[in-house]
């Protein structure tokens, strides 16, 4: 594993140590939206031609968003029915980016490993 790919699961450990620790919630759909945003960066650089800033940030800003509009929605529910709906979210982001390489006709960006589900 490259030094890249360590600093990409620290940050994930420690998103996932401050909800869980901090707060007690579990959250299932980290997954969901680093997918999501790993395949919006590769999009934009290799096949839209953007640069690597540019694609930076709107692969941050759009599962941000997303992540903000299911945090609003789930703000009542604890516990169990918190880690329930949050693993359906990253289901529901996985299915159509699994289906959505095909769907583009992206040329090089199915060769990533991160699409290997």
């Amino acid at each position: 594993m490259t030094i890249g790919g360590t600093l990409i699961f620290a940050i994930a450990a420690l998103g996932l140590n401050i909800l869980l620790g901090y707060s007690g919630l579990i959250s299932l759909g980290t997954a969901g939206f680093m997918g999501l945003a790993a395949y919006l960066s590769a999009y934009m650089t290799v096949d839209l031609g953007l640069s690597f800033e540019v694609s930076l940030i709107v692969a941050v800003l759009i599962p941000t968003l997303i992540g903000v509009l299911v945090g609003l929605i789930s703000l009542k529910i604890e516990g169990m029915y918190l880690a329930i709906a949050t693993l359906a979210v990253s289901e529901i982001l996985r299915k159509p980016l699994k289906n959505l390489s095909s769907l583009l006709m992206v040329s090089q960006v199915n060769q990533l490993a991160f699409l290997n589900f």
